[in-house]
């Protein structure tokens, strides 16, 4: 059965969502790296405090304090990421709800036809 051009049209547009798309350059801003070393640096110092004092409950818990700032210095440009990946799903995620309710409505029209 041949499609008309509409029906072209919108079969298209249904398979142009379902596409992925690629992220593009995602870049860092500088303030970002600039918080990301100073956290490193500050977590590597207290590592390595933590491991060189002599073993007690303080040394290990300043060891574990410098791990934790490396682990989230390293996390920070991810996160920046991420969040404006998922606000610009959500913007997409909107925009096909009001499509795919623009598609129920006209196959209900057609279907009382």
């Amino acid at each position: 059965m041949a499609l008309s051009e509409y029906e072209r049209q919108v079969l298209e547009q249904m398979e142009a969502q379902f596409r992925p798309t690629p992220v593009r350059g995602a870049r860092v801003s500088p303030r970002v790296w600039a918080a990301m070393v100073v956290f490193l640096l500050v977590g590597l110092v207290l590592l390595v405090v933590g491991v060189s004092l002599p073993h007690q409950l303080a040394s290990i818990a300043v060891a574990v304090v410098g791990f934790a700032l490396m682990v989230a210095g390293l996390s920070l440009p991810f996160s920046r990421l991420v969040a404006t990946r998922s606000s610009s799903a959500k913007a997409k995620r909107t925009r096909s709800s009001s499509f795919m309710d623009r598609q129920r409505d006209q196959w209900e029209r057609r279907s009382r036809r």
